[in-house]
């Protein structure tokens, strides 16, 4: 039988859609959120005949605020409309984890025959006699955390094969770390909820080792505690001069703190120097090792952002999002 219950699953994407929507529309208000998706949804609702000399208020359908709170289910032809104007809606639906959050918990062979198809596409999953390979090509094919990464490393979690055993063992000991940093991401953070609990249980129906067992949260509420306390990490690198201060956090801002988990104490000693000297700057070692996850990530902009003083009042932020 299914690990999880489909309906969960299909809720739990149906907000990623809600969240990807409300990022993709601007809006500052639910109200003007649920405004805009129905004038996509039906244009020609709002079209005034010439000369009517009227002005049409239409009452936004609630079917929007259900979607970003409650992940109902659409319409098909709703979705069609909704995908032809904005194909990432149409990646969310058809993203692979989704999939692989519904396997049977008894097939064991799933995880095997995913990670074989998948190989001739992921360095990460190439075989080598070196661990700092390993390591290095996994720290590359999962990059700056974000949830559309999570379908590879979470079948690698499940896979018993010997083949991946040390792609397994670098998992063990970072991914609970890159879930909770995903989960920060302004666009889909109220979505975590649904997607941890999801995924929690999907690891222990398939059997959570002892040996993840030992990094991995409890319950939610152990799951909460370490996405605060990445945000006070991010607010001693904003204090720090390290990344501008803003209401919420950015790419830079979690692919700053995914490098100095992963660089561990060796890592710390050196940015603990740093701090010592006073420096209001992002160490270059820093700097590489984010531009190493995304080149396109624009580190050097951030840091001179934070470093320049404020002249004005932060601006307000906006209104709730997905």
């Amino acid at each position: 039988m299914s690990t999880l219950c489909i309906a969960s699953i299909k809720r739990c994407r149906n907000r990623f859609v809600g969240a990807r929507l409300y990022q993709l529309s601007g809006a500052r208000s639910r109200a003007e959120f649920a405004s805009w998706c129905d004038y996509v949804d039906h244009p020609h609702h709002y079209l005034v005949p010439d000369g009517a000399g009227v002005a049409v208020v239409h009452q936004p359908n609630p079917k929007w605020l259900r979607l970003l709170d409650d992940g109902i289910q659409l319409h098909t032809g709703c979705l069609k409309r909704l995908c032809a104007a904005f194909p990432d809606i149409s990646a969310i639906i058809s993203h692979p984890l989704w999939e692989i959050l519904s396997w049977d918990s008894d097939d064991r062979a799933a995880p095997a025959n995913y990670l074989e198809n998948l190989r001739p596409h992921c360095r990460a999953l190439a075989g080598s006699t070196y661990r700092s390979r390993i390591n290095a090509r996994m720290k590359w094919a999962l990059g700056v955390p974000d949830w559309t990464h999570l379908a590879m490393p979470l079948v690698l979690l499940r896979c018993a094969a010997r083949d991946h055993a040390p792609q397994r063992r670098w998992l063990v000991q970072h991914f609970p770390q890159y879930l909770t940093l995903a989960s920060l991401s302004p666009a889909c953070h109220r979505c975590f909820a649904d997607l941890w609990t999801i995924i929690d249980q999907w690891l222990r129906a398939g059997g959570l080792g002892t040996d993840l067992l030992v990094h991995w949260p409890a319950n939610a509420d152990a799951f909460e505690y370490l996405q605060a306390k990445q945000q006070v990490g991010r607010e001693e690198l904003m204090d720090c001069g390290w990344l501008p201060a803003a209401h919420q956090p950015s790419r830079c801002d979690l692919a700053m703190l995914w490098c100095i988990h992963m660089g561990g104490p060796e890592l710390d000693e050196k940015l603990m120097r740093t701090v010592s000297r006073g420096a209001r700057r992002c160490p270059p070692l820093l700097h590489q090792l984010m531009r190493e996850l995304d080149p396109r990530l624009d580190v050097v902009s951030s840091a001179r952002r934070a470093s320049r003083p404020l002249s004005v009042a932060p601006a307000q932020p906006v209104g709730e999002r997905g």
